[in-house]
């Protein structure tokens, strides 16, 4: 998709336009290579950093090239299993353009007026694209949060479905953090003011963004040292009840053993003490109660029946 937009001093909404120029954002997701061709060669690009920003797996980086800043960043989507998309923000002299491999939902948020600005204010507009990046983040990681605080109040409790829901939060938060620790490094550079020209005004919404980039990594390794917690605690309980189980199935092995060695020892066909009284079989019945009742009080004063 190649949509170009356009949104001045007297305009209410940005408006589309059919050619691609000066003072414009131009939008491309799931772009054709003609699409590719059309605007590399309206507004001088590199062809090859674009085809970079399509691959899924592309590193957050910032690169400058005749003139023009190509910014690699990645934004998080919350679609089961959540994770980063490769998302490039690149700065021309006269025009904004963005590249996104899917269709980024934030995008629709500045294409509907919902946020103000002028696509004449290309700083503006870029420090506005990651901000929206900034706000899916928060949104993401806030869910992910909200699962592993529910899980971390019943340990005991968790299944196998809890585990592997666990073990994708923690895949998810590696990899945004994989993505907000070069996205805070591109916006010190951005706030830096030496590649990018920024106004004071551009300059303090650039440290709010970099403030809260900065707050979501905290948040991150936060989350992630919950879920470490968490899988030590389970870990530890599933040890102590597996033990538990273990010592209990011992001492029912014992108890079954005592009197099936005790009959089969007078069941041999040999000559045995007491064999020929009347009372043998009593005494034996005897021995073996006497012998599991000893072993029931041994076992349960060390606590493996419970």
């Amino acid at each position: 998709m190649l949509v170009a937009y356009k949104r001045t001093e007297g305009d209410t909404i940005p408006r589309e336009v059919s050619d691609i120029g000066s003072g414009e954002w131009v939008r491309l997701e799931e772009p054709t290579k003609e699409e590719i061709r059309e605007v590399s060669s309206s507004l001088g690009l590199d062809e090859s950093l674009i085809h970079d920003a399509l691959d899924p797996f592309e590193a957050p980086r910032f690169e400058e090239q005749d003139g023009n800043v190509y910014i690699f960043l990645r934004y998080a989507f919350s679609k089961e299993p959540a994770g980063t998309a490769p998302f490039l923000i690149v700065l021309t002299k006269t025009a904004l353009v963005t590249i996104a491999l899917g269709t980024p939902s934030f995008l629709e948020r500045l294409a509907s007026s919902a946020v103000p600005f002028r696509t004449t204010e290309r700083t503006r507009l870029l420090i506005l694209c990651i901000a929206e990046i900034t706000a899916r983040y928060v949104a993401a990681m806030t869910n992910i949060r909200r699962a592993v605080n529910r899980r971390k109040h019943r340990i005991d409790e968790m299944s196998e479905a809890d585990i592997v829901e666990f073990a994708m939060h923690e895949g998810a938060v590696n990899s945004f953090l994989d993505a907000l620790v070069p996205q805070a490094s591109v916006l010190a550079k951005i706030a830096a003011g030496k590649t990018v020209q920024v106004s004071p005004d551009e300059r303090e919404l650039t440290e709010d963004v970099i403030l809260s980039t900065t707050q979501l990594i905290e948040l991150g390794r936060s989350i992630l040292k919950t879920m470490e917690n968490t899988r030590e605690a389970y870990t530890a309980i599933s040890t102590q009840q597996l033990n538990r189980v273990i010592r209990m199935l011992t001492a029912l092995t014992v108890l079954v053993t005592i009197p099936n060695a005790i009959t089969g020892f007078y069941g041999m066909n040999v000559l045995l003490p007491g064999a020929d009284s009347p009372f043998a079989a009593v005494l034996i019945l005897f021995g073996i109660v006497t012998a599991l009742v000893i072993v029931v009080v041994l076992f349960g004063k060390k606590g493996w029946f419970y």
